[in-house]
Formats: C-alpha cells, sequence, structure tokens
C-alpha cells in the first residue's frame, strides 16, 4: 500500500490559502494586461481624433486667412469704387451743360 502523507488542519488551510492567492494572483496580473490592452487601444483612437482634430484646426486657420485676405481686397476694391463713384459724381456735374 502507497505512503498516504495525512495533512493537519493548519497544513490543509495554508494549502488552501496558497491556492487562493495563486488563483487571485493569475486574474490580477490578466486582469492588468486587459486593462493595458483597452488602454493602449484608447489611447490609439484618442491620438487619431486629436490629430484629425489638429489637422481640422489647421485648415480653419487657412480658410480664416484666405476670408481674411479676401475681405482686405474686398475692402480695397471698394474704396476704388466708392472713390470712382465720388470722382464720377463730382466730375459728371462739371461736363453737364
Amino acid at each position: 500500500m502507497p505512503d498516504i502523507i495525512l495533512l493537519s488542519s493548519t497544513e490543509s488551510v495554508a494549502l488552501i490559502r496558497d491556492v487562493f492567492v495563486i488563483v487571485f494572483l493569475s486574474i490580477a496580473v490578466i486582469a492588468l494586461l486587459i486593462f493595458i490592452f483597452f488602454a493602449l487601444s484608447l489611447y490609439r483612437r484618442v491620438t487619431r481624433v486629436l490629430d484629425a482634430a489638429d489637422e481640422a484646426i489647421e485648415r480653419l486657420e487657412s480658410v480664416a486667412e484666405l476670408l481674411d485676405n479676401i475681405a482686405g481686397a474686398t475692402k480695397n476694391i471698394g474704396s476704388i469704387l466708392s472713390f470712382g463713384g465720388v470722382a464720377t459724381r463730382l466730375f459728371g456735374r462739371f461736363r453737364r451743360p
């Protein structure tokens, strides 16, 4: 008959406690790895969104600059046409008999 090693109650409790600690730590490490994976995935998505927002802001700035240039040119053309209208009115009066 093979020799059977019997454990006392304190040894059994210690063995069960060790098994639970090992299982808990294993689950904790797996959960940490899953959390890190999801955190990196979220970071990549947020980075893409922020890059797209940065590019959109740059495009918006270029459009605003273009509109500012157009407004300046329109203002200059308006000044010239306004001056021409005033000059025409003044000199047009002198041409009339």
